[in-house]
């Protein structure tokens, strides 16, 4: 496929896309309130297609593709869930879609048939694995692809590798190995921090104390240089996106621990974290979300909603615990955030979505 490079400078990304209505529940809903979307729980509707021996919920495996340490991507007006599940967990490599203005889950791209299932994959039909998505899965918007910076915890046997997989949204396909080359070095562990620039569709993954690039308009990866301050397992990857910035907290039990990378430089520098001490609790999996409009970083830690919402200011890095309404009847989380905090705009409306669990509806946090 032709490799075509987005739109320069900072802000949206490159692939507009129209606004539509505003839905009830962020129209309806107060500044820094949650809100239900009614009708989101459980992927409803949408049909399991490879069932596995699994170890996660039972006989039950559709749970697993949220549940299960998973983690999603959002291109346009749909946060997109594919391949999740993996491990002993589940097998399918269905592609799911949430609409972010009807509030629905829908089927979009079937799984392999169960008998090209090989453990590990990719499958014999050259589809992927399905994995604990994690970090991994990023928007390439400029090519309105999706894409996973490595495979974590496949299925069955529960592998981590550096190759790479490409979901094209337009194609409806997983496109050939190989179309985005493997990552330089194996990564160490499964949970590793991937995040992504998305004026340039560049991805970054950060592991074993390095951070690598993969730059969208070469198809190529590279080293970006070492990271001062610790950057381990569960790393979070958060883009300010108005100033072209990506703050890079390391892993579990040390979130404050920070790294800032600036994307025209290529530079690193180690801002002073200070403000509430809460963010350093151990137990990582945070996920978080830059909100251009209120100018913060919202970082969430794991099946901690209620409590657990901290903000970031992008130039000072002061850290405040978010006080909102609502949040006492949202349920918990199961294993963790990662990519399942996504910041959603409706006209001059915008907030948090946020999926807590599989039988759990999503939530919306109205920011502005």
């Amino acid at each position: 496929m032709p490799i075509t490079r987005g739109g320069g400078g900072y802000g949206p990304p490159a692939v507009a896309v129209a606004q539509s209505s505003v839905p009830s529940w962020v129209s309806g809903t107060a500044i820094d309130a949650w809100a239900e979307i009614l009708g989101s729980a459980a992927q409803s509707g949408v049909p399991l297609s490879m069932a596995a021996p699994n170890s996660f919920g039972g006989s039950a495996p559709a749970s697993a593709r949220m549940d299960a340490w998973c983690g999603f991507a959002m291109v346009g007006r749909k946060i997109y869930s594919a391949a999740q599940g993996g491990h002993g967990d589940y097998r399918g490599n269905e592609v799911l879609a949430f609409d972010v203005d009807t509030g629905l889950w829908s089927l979009v791209l079937a799984s392999s048939p169960p008998g090209d299932f090989i453990d590990g994959g990719p499958y014999s039909d050259g589809r992927p694995a399905a994995t604990h998505g994690y970090y991994t899965w990023q928007p390439v918007p400029q090519r309105n692809w999706l894409v996973s910076a490595g495979q974590a915890a496949t299925a069955n046997n529960g592998g981590t590798y550096k190759r790479c997989t490409v979901y094209d949204i337009t194609a409806n396909a997983y496109l050939t190995q190989g179309t985005m080359p493997d990552m330089p070095v194996q990564p160490i562990g499964a949970e590793y921090g991937v995040g992504s620039d998305p004026a340039t569709g560049d991805v970054y993954a950060c592991y074993s104390g390095n951070l690598y690039k993969w730059t969208q308009s070469s198809n190529t990866w590279d080293q970006v240089g070492g990271l001062v301050n610790s950057a381990g397992y569960e790393t979070v990857l958060c883009t300010d996106s108005t100033r072209g910035r990506m703050l890079i907290l390391a892993g579990q039990g040390s979130q404050n621990t920070a790294n800032l990378l600036t994307f025209s430089t290529g530079a690193m520098t180690q801002p002073t974290m200070s403000g509430d001490s809460g963010i350093t609790s151990p137990g990582g999996q945070w996920g978080a979300a830059y909100c251009e409009t209120t100018d913060l970083i919202y970082a969430m830690e794991t099946n901690a909603a209620a409590a657990g919402l901290y903000t970031i200011h992008p130039t000072t890095f002061v850290v405040a615990a978010k006080s909102t309404t609502g949040a006492g009847s949202m349920p918990a989380g199961v294993n963790g955030v990662f990519g399942r905090l996504k910041k959603v705009t409706y006209g001059s409306a915008g907030g948090l979505i946020y999926f807590p669990n599989h039988a759990a509806a999503a939530w919306f946090l109205r920011l502005h």
